[in-house]
Formats: structure tokens, C-alpha cells, sequence
């Protein structure tokens, strides 16, 4: 199983309370000694276990920027100025699933140690809009445009995050969910500044300009004032729905004989293994297509905007319920590591049975990669097409929050001429990522947690002559400010559009 880590579109859970405290690294400084010792451990995790260091900057020139890393830190250094460098570092390895975290107990940091920037913010062409006011002032509504706060223009501060944020290759429209939500304030905290208050500058909805001061606030009491503050009434009953199930089979009013399938993510509650998520999935994609046949459906929306992941075996089904060919088929090329034993293997989440025989599952490469064996891993074997697959006209709505396995998923869709792709890149890259089992080590003079992956996945697609490149859609559907403001889905609509054409 994998995803990404989501802090930014989502709530976090209101039923947790902490006492809040203050945040202790703010104060705190590491010698030399403390941050070689902690970035020589994470060097050696890096050269010794990631399939993907040298996936798109060469050899030389990596260990050169390391090389020159270790330079940057013969002077003692205030926490957050050493937390930067490691984040730059891991930003620089262009692998959505290489993270580096201030802690490892990212919610209690959170909840009740860090003061954040108070304003729910959304990024629409190239502009930082409000869409949730987490403060109680009356002044900042929903629609506002932020151009400064403090010091920093909008543009200086989109650069320094997307600077110090994880994606794969050379996707840079991936880098535009720093700047949404939860995981703006947490870069903004962590890369920018940590300060008391912010002045703004905005632009409200009438054009005019306006400045305002905001409090720092805990997330807990930010995620409180946008259900208390009036202003956010109207934002939320439009976008803080919660739905029990994470896939879900509707069919619009608006347009005959169509059907929409959404993915919320590809996991499920209770399901713990490979087996039980192929089972739970087909087992609903199989109800849906009774349900689908019985009203007989002519075309098929295939919705996963901000799919952040989860499990391979889900994706790799839902295309065996797509694909027009009667043909089976590849999903993945190859899937391998660079190592078949590491002491590192011990911080991974492995199994304990499997960390003691990984070679049960890797078979040695000539070009010194251990390449997984397809005998035990049958996501590598030939996938068969489902016989009550769907075979109508297929439209898959995508963004930049489509990701990891949702990612996998899209560029085989693309691959094979599953459909047509709606909306903005995706947040993965065509040929494949980095993923699978994650060694989660905690520095120790630091106490910055790294997460790195260990399998290199390489997908099943048509050469791509620009390996690292997004996947893009068929037709580039973005949203405006009006469509945020009244909770207008312009991609879907365009779907449905291109669907009442083809009558």
C-alpha cells in the first residue's frame, strides 16, 4: 500500500484534543557535530536503499550536491535553517513518496505545538484565494486574494514552497498542493517564518486592496473558527461534505444514460492486505456494473481528483474493468530494488518475516538491481481484462491531488486509450515512481524523521521520450475563481458536455 501524506484538502480529525505547549525547536540550535552525524545517516539510507537517487540527476552530480551539503554544516545552526537544507535535499531527489518531517509526531505538532498562518488557502492561476477564514475576523471572506503577508510577496513565498516540496520528476504542477490548505501552513511554518502574527495584503472581491492583521493559531483552534466564523458558512456546506464510503456509484439527472464512478482513495477501512483490498474492490466494482448494465450505460465517469493512493491491486483492478481489448496486459514492466539486504531494512515496514528473507521475493539483475519476482508478486504477471467490464465511452476526471497509485492508474489509462482525460496533470510522473515499503528513520541528534521508499516501479506504458513528465490530460480544464466562490465543478461539467455532444 501506498499514498501520500495528506495534511492539505483534508480535515484534520476535530475529536482529538491536546494541551497546547510551545514548540521547543523554535529555540533550538544543533552543532556541527549533532547535523553531519544525523545528515551521514540519512546519506547512507539514501545511497544504500532509494531505487530512485539517481532516477533523474546522474551519479556525479548528486553526490556532488551531497558533498556540498556536508560544507554547509561545519557552523552550528538553529533547527528550522537545518530542517530547510534536508527538505531541499529531499525536494531535489524529484520522488513524491521522499519525505522529511520535523518530527515524527506530525499530528501532536500540529495540534498543539505549532502557531500557523489562520487562512485556508487555494491556488487558482497562479493566485492565492481564500477559501476558508480560520480566525474570527469578519474582514477576510472567502474570494479574497492574498498578495503579501508580512514581508514576502505571494510570488517569493509560491517559489520557497514549491523549492522545498516532494514530486516526482519533473512535474512541477504537482508542487501546486503546497499551497493549499493544511500543507501551506505547515510550509509556510517549517520554510518560511514562524512568527506571532501576519500582516496581509489582499485583494478583495470588488478589486480593491486592503491590509489586516491575523493571529498565529493552533490548528485545532483554525479548523474551530471555520465552522464558527459565519463567513465560511456557505464554503462549507460546499466543501466539508463527509461521505461514510470512499467509492460511490451515482447517476446525474442532467445527462442520459451516464454514470459516475468516484474514487476517494484506493484503500478501504479494515483492509490489511493485497488479497482483502482486490476482494473489497471487486466485490463493489462488480455491484456497480450490474447496477451499471441494469439502467444500461452508455458512458462512464471515472472520477479520482484528489486521490492521493493507496493500494496497487485497486488500480490495477479498476483498469481491468476499463480496457476495450479482449487482450491481457502489463501493468507494471518491472518493479526492483538496489539492495537484497540492509541493516536499514530493520526501519522499514516490512514484515518481520520478511525482513528476515527479503530474498524470497528478489532475484539478482546483471546491472546489480535485485528485480522483484513475478512468481511472488502477481501485480507483475499479465492482467486479464474483467468479462463485464465496462464497454461504453470512458472520461476520467484528474488533478494535481491525483497521486501514487491513483497516478499509476492514470498513465496506464493514457497508455492504452482507456478514455478521455479531464482536467490538470496529475500529480505522478508517466513512467513510474518510487514506492511500495518505506524505511521511516527518526535522527537521531534532530529527531527529523525521514521516509524514503524501496521499490522502483517502472509502468507498463508507451516510451515516454521525456521520462519524469507529467501525465497530462486530453483536454486542460482548470478552475476559476467564480467556479471556487459557487461550487462549480467546470471539469465534470465539461465531461457531461462532451458526453451530450456524442448523442
Amino acid at each position: 500500500m501506498k499514498s501520500l501524506i495528506v495534511i492539505g484538502l483534508l480535515f484534520l480529525s476535530l475529536s482529538i484534543r491536546s494541551q497546547s505547549t510551545p514548540d521547543t525547536l523554535v529555540d533550538r540550535h544543533l552543532t556541527s557535530s549533532e547535523m553531519l552525524e544525523d545528515f551521514n545517516l540519512f546519506r547512507r539510507i539514501l545511497q544504500e536503499t532509494h531505487p530512485g537517487l539517481y532516477r533523474y540527476t546522474p551519479k556525479e552530480i548528486m553526490q556532488a550536491k551531497l558533498d556540498s551539503i556536508a560544507a554547509l554544516l561545519q557552523s552550528p545552526r538553529s533547527f528550522y535553517s537545518y530542517y530547510q537544507i534536508l527538505a531541499a535535499l529531499s525536494a531535489d531527489i524529484r520522488c513524491e513518496h521522499t519525505h522529511v518531517l520535523p518530527t515524527a509526531d506530525i499530528d501532536r505538532y500540529l495540534r498543539s505545538e505549532i502557531q500557523a498562518f489562520p487562512l485556508f488557502l487555494y491556488p487558482i492561476q497562479d493566485r492565492l484565494y481564500v477559501l476558508f477564514n480560520g480566525t474570527q475576523s469578519s474582514t477576510i471572506q472567502p474570494g479574497v486574494e492574498i498578495t503579501r503577508i508580512n514581508q514576502y510577496s505571494s510570488d517569493e513565498i509560491k517559489a520557497l514552497l514549491k523549492r522545498h516540496f516532494w514530486a516526482d520528476g519533473y512535474n512541477e504542477p504537482a508542487k501546486k498542493q503546497v499551497l493549499k490548505g493544511g500543507y501551506f501552513s505547515l510550509f509556510y511554518y517549517t520554510i518560511v517564518e514562524r512568527p506571532e502574527s501576519f500582516v496581509i495584503t489582499y485583494r478583495d472581491l470588488q478589486g480593491k486592496t486592503g491590509i489586516d492583521t491575523l493571529p498565529a493559531l493552533s490548528y485545532e483552534t483554525i479548523e474551530r473558527n471555520y465552522i464558527r466564523n459565519p463567513l465560511n458558512e456557505k464554503m462549507m456546506a460546499a466543501y466539508n461534505k463527509k461521505y461514510k464510503q470512499p467509492w460511490r456509484l451515482s447517476f446525474p439527472a442532467d445527462v442520459p444514460s451516464t454514470a459516475i464512478l468516484r474514487f476517494d482513495g484506493f484503500g478501504k477501512k479494515g483492509i490489511h492486505s493485497t488479497e482483502q483490498a482486490r476482494t473489497a474492490f471487486q466485490k463493489f466494482m462488480n455491484q456497480s456494473m450490474r447496477k451499471i448494465q441494469k439502467k444500461d450505460i452508455q458512458s462512464l465517469i471515472i472520477d479520482v481528483r484528489s486521490n492521493s493512493g493507496g493500494w496497487d491491486v485497486q488500480g490495477v483492478e479498476l483498469l481491468t474493468y476499463l480496457v476495450k481489448s479482449d487482450t491481457a496486459f502489463k501493468y507494471y514492466r518491472q518493479l526492483h530494488t538496489i539492495t537484497d539486504d540492509s541493516e536499514f531494512l530493520a526501519y522499514s515496514d516490512l514484515s518481520a518475516a520478511d525482513r528476515q528473507n527479503p530474498r524470497k521475493y528478489l532475484e539478482p539483475a546483471t546491472n546489480g538491481i535485485f528485480v522483484l519476482k513475478e512468481t511472488q508478486n502477481p501485480l507483475l504477471g499479465l492482467q486479464y481484462p474483467k468479462p463485464n467490464r465496462f464497454r461504453g465511452e470512458v472520461y476520467i476526471l484528474m488533478d494535481e491531488g491525483s497521486a501514487s497509485a491513483a497516478s499509476e492508474f492514470l498513465a496506464l489509462a493514457k497508455s492504452q486509450g482507456i478514455g478521455t482525460l479531464i482536467g490538470t496533470s496529475g500529480s505522478g510522473a508517466y513512467n513510474g515512481s518510487n514506492s511500495s515499503v518505506f524505511i521511516r528513520r527518526i535522527l537521531p541528534h534532530s529527531g527529523i524523521q525521514v521516509s524514503t521508499p524501496l521499490v522502483f516501479y517502472q509502468n507498463a506504458v508507451q516510451r515516454d521520450q521525456n521520462p519524469g513528465s507529467a501525465i497530462q490530460p486530453h483536454h486542460q480544464i482548470s478552475m476559476q475563481l467564480e467556479d471556487l466562490l459557487n461550487n462549480y465543478d467546470r471539469q465534470l461539467e465539461f465531461a457531461k458536455e462532451l458526453i451530450r455532444k456524442a448523442m
